[in-house]
């Protein structure tokens, strides 16, 4: 049986392409967190719950790990972000 995993696109091409040559990322809606801990301090990292995880199975779609703890990033501009920008976060 052959099966392709479903890729949600983010909209940017350079954020899609940048996702696609790293093979541990994905694009996540920030709909897709809760619990997020806002920072005072602007530019500082938040912390949130990822509610379905990462993917654990790249062969398959909708196979996830699970609720997880992470660490969000702001991209600031980030419509207009280029490779090279997204190379500098790797």
């Amino acid at each position: 049986m052959n099966q392709t995993k479903s890729i949600i696109q983010s909209g940017n091409v350079a954020i899609d392409n940048f996702i696609k040559h790293a093979s541990r990322m994905e694009f996540v809606p920030f709909e897709k967190f809760k619990d997020i801990e806002y920072n005072i301090l602007p530019k500082e990292d938040l912390k949130a719950t990822w509610i379905n995880g990462p993917i654990t199975n790249r062969n398959y779609a909708k196979q996830h790990k699970g609720e997880m703890t992470v660490t969000l990033k702001e991209l600031t501009y980030s419509k207009d972000i280029t490779f090279n920008q997204l190379n500098e976060i790797k």
